[in-house]
């Protein structure tokens, strides 16, 4: 398991010794990795495009999924490696004739356009979504800003599949004006315009 730690500082490190101190070989199991700086959410897919796994699970911080749901989420994958899966999406659609969003798609079985908090991919789609994320003009994760999750979903053969592995567990800040990022100004129009630029790039129908 990586832990990539986005703080200015390594004080993660002395929480996660202290929370695997009494699991057998949680130590053993555990690659942290400080960056002293935000290099933005998509370093992960920078860090996966060097591994040498069949599958990733990535998860968000303000999402917690027990280890059946993390296996269930890897299982899903591997019977379909032609697209990224996860638990939670957002779909386009059309509304009085105007393109709508709708986001909090969870709990259920159904294709999206756009997978958020928890992904399951293989380090060939880690690289791709490198590579949109340069053919899009950005020379890193942190430049791009929100939406390297959007950059992830364009990067299998087929739409995302949300699955329902059960109940989720949310972080109690997840949704907090001045701690949560979507709630910033101007993220989700920054979210739509990449949306869009990618569509552009890579199309395919939507929901």
């Amino acid at each position: 398991m990586f832990v990539i730690d986005n703080a200015l500082d390594d004080s993660l490190a002395a929480s996660l010794r202290a929370a695997t101190a009494a699991i057998a070989d949680a130590s053993a199991r555990l690659t942290y990795r400080a960056n002293f700086m935000n290099r933005g959410s998509g370093d992960r897919y920078s860090v996966a495009a060097g591994l040498d796994h069949d599958a990733i699970a990535s998860i968000d911080d303000d999402l917690f999924l027990t280890p059946a749901q993390v296996d269930a989420l890897l299982d899903q994958y591997l019977s379909d490696t032609s697209r990224i899966h996860g638990v939670w999406g957002e779909r386009l659609v059309t509304r009085d004739g105007q393109p709508f969003m709708i986001n909090a798609i969870f709990g259920r079985e159904v294709e999206v356009d756009i997978l958020n908090r928890a992904y399951a991919f293989a380090p060939t789609q880690a690289r791709q979504a490198c590579e949109l994320l340069h053919q899009l003009g950005y020379k890193d994760w942190m430049a791009l800003g929100p939406g390297s999750d959007i950059i992830l979903s364009f990067s299998g053969e087929q739409r995302p599949l949300v699955h329902d592995v059960g109940g989720l567990e949310s972080c109690e800040t997840s949704g907090t004006p001045g701690i949560a990022s979507w709630r910033r100004e101007g993220f989700q129009r920054r979210r739509f315009e990449l949306f869009h630029r990618l569509m552009r790039m890579r199309p395919r129908p939507t929901g």
